[in-house]
């Protein structure tokens, strides 16, 4: 189980880990308790605020995990006390990463608007998301995904002074297993063990470069457009390193042991996986062999 008192409340970064840790979270909850906001309704929740704030309380006080793609300041839609997590990306990384799967996903809001243009046009946009997008969220400012807004010079101190003292622990995607034993320790939680979700498939592809092909003028642009966002990325790498030392001096040998069994259970989940798609298409190629069978019989 779980000691979590408190209404839990992840802030998800797109393409920051968000889709793999929230289903290592949604194990300590029941279905019921868990209230999630998908990319497509974070304009409608952006317009219509007050929509939001009834669907929470139509549940009664019963949420006790959210997450989506929201800014910090939630928790004034509960009635009932929250703590905040999070996990950081480094910028160049994470906008690398965000446009490749905005071109493969024909749902996201920014597909149609971004799926002629090249990384280097998509990162000279100037949209919330390609410029200090995690500063935004982390400052309490709604980010308009797929258009530009003015960002205050204050958002950084403010990102920083959110992340201080409201956020129970901060992670970091690069530094995703130690994330992860600080947050069991801190939530009780007994099973962390994961494989990776919502991974940008096809990375391979020709099209699709990796972070050492990307031209340095490329890697220039997304530096000068994130500079908040680079010196927040560093500051939550400092409140981890503070999360690591509280965690006392186990810390070492457990996160090895966690390694170490958390690839054992990726071999597990791979094996099982691959014995239920091969014999997945085993059934159907036979259910294709006797329907054949009925409908030749039928036609005659």
């Amino acid at each position: 189980m779980n000691n979590i008192k408190n209404t839990l409340i992840f802030i998800h970064i797109p393409k920051a880990g968000g889709s793999t840790l929230a289903t290592i979270i949604n194990r300590n909850f029941s279905q019921d308790e868990i209230f999630g906001v998908r990319v497509a309704e974070i304009e409608k929740i952006y317009k219509n605020k007050d929509s939001f704030a009834a669907k929470i309380a139509e549940r009664k006080g019963k949420i006790r995990f959210f997450s989506g793609h929201v800014p910090y300041g939630v928790h004034q839609y509960f009635s009932s006390p929250c703590d905040y997590i999070n996990v950081l990306r480094h910028p160049v990384d994470r906008i690398i990463s965000e446009y490749y799967y905005i071109l493969k996903s024909r749902k996201h809001e920014c597909h149609l608007a971004m799926k002629n243009k090249t990384l280097k046009e998509y990162v000279s946009s100037n949209m919330d998301i390609v410029s200090n997008y995690q500063t935004r969220l982390l400052s309490g400012r709604w980010a308009v995904l797929c258009g530009v807004s003015e960002l205050s010079k204050n958002a950084l101190r403010e990102a920083k002074n959110n992340l201080r003292k409201y956020f129970k622990i901060v992670g970091i995607l690069e530094r995703f297993d130690e994330t992860l034993l600080v947050l069991k320790k801190s939530f009780g939680w007994k099973n962390i063990y994961y494989t990776k979700k919502n991974v940008t498939k096809d990375r391979h592809n020709k099209i699709y470069l990796s972070k050492d092909e990307i031209p340095e003028d490329i890697i220039s642009i997304i530096r000068r457009n994130n500079v908040m966002d680079l010196e927040l990325y560093s500051f939550a790498n400092h409140l981890l390193d503070e999360s690591i030392k509280n965690y006392g001096t186990s810390f070492s040998d457990d996160l090895s042991i966690f390694k170490r069994r958390n690839k054992i259970y990726w071999i597990i989940v791979y094996i099982f996986t691959l014995i239920w798609e091969r014999t997945t298409k085993r059934i159907i190629r036979k259910f294709l062999k006797i329907f054949c069978k009925i409908k030749k019989y039928v036609l005659l």
